[in-house]
Formats: structure tokens, sequence, C-alpha cells
């Protein structure tokens, strides 16, 4: 059990690149690194979690933000780019890996189970705005 979920997190971890790695190339072309798209998939979450966690008895809802401008400095940081380049590969690497996601688990087998875990999500989570 402890293996599978292992394997899970490095296959996560190295999709999450992957797709952030794409994102970068098309952006800004060949400053983008795989190794460097590897450290930001790393360290942006610790940022991100580590400033939700300190800041939300603090700031609130305003954490959100904050988390938001670490996450942008991180991959500003590691490519070299500006804010608006930075913006841009996170959205662009965020559908990405959603794409990423799908085909994997359509072709692992396993988008019902994928798909009835994000119902069951959704159902239970009343705040979530439905479209």
């Amino acid at each position: 059990m402890i293996s599978i979920a292992i394997i899970s997190l490095i296959v996560g971890w190295l999709t999450a690149a992957f797709a952030m790695w794409m994102a970068a190339r098309i952006v800004v072309g060949s400053k983008a690194t795989f190794v460097g798209s590897l450290f930001i998939s790393i360290i942006g979450p610790i940022l991100v979690f580590t400033s939700l966690i300190l800041s939300t008895p603090l700031l609130g809802s305003l954490s959100i933000l904050l988390a938001l401008i670490l996450w942008l400095w991180a991959v500003k940081s590691i490519f070299g780019v500006g804010w608006i380049s930075a913006f841009a590969i996170t959205i662009l690497s965020t559908f990405t890996f959603l794409v990423a996601v799908i085909i994997v688990s359509v072709v692992l087998g396993i988008s019902e189970l994928m798909f009835s875990v994000l119902r069951r999500l959704v159902e239970e989570a009343p705040y979530i705005i439905r479209f």
C-alpha cells in the first residue's frame, strides 16, 4: 500500500513537472528547463501550503492571494521571466496538467473512478459554485 502511494506521488510529481515544462517552453522558449520544472513542482506547493497555514489566521481569505503571489514568484524566479509570463505559465500548465490527468486516467481505465470521486466531492461541498 505504501509503495502504491509513493509511486502515485512520483507519477503525479513528474506529470505536474512535465505540464509546467511544456507551458514554460510555449511561453519562454528554450530558457525553460525540465529540471527547473521539477524544482517548482516541489518547492511551489511547499511555499503555498506554508503560506496558507501561517497567513490564514491573520489574513483570512486574503491568504489565497498571498499564496498565488508566492507561487508566481517561484515560477518567475526559476524561469527568469516577468510576472505576466509567470502567470501565463501557471495558467497554461494548470490546463495542461488537467488534460494529462484525463488522458492518463482514460488510458489506464480509471476515468470512471476519477469522475465518481470528483462527483462525490462536488455533491458533498455545497459551497463550491456549480455551473
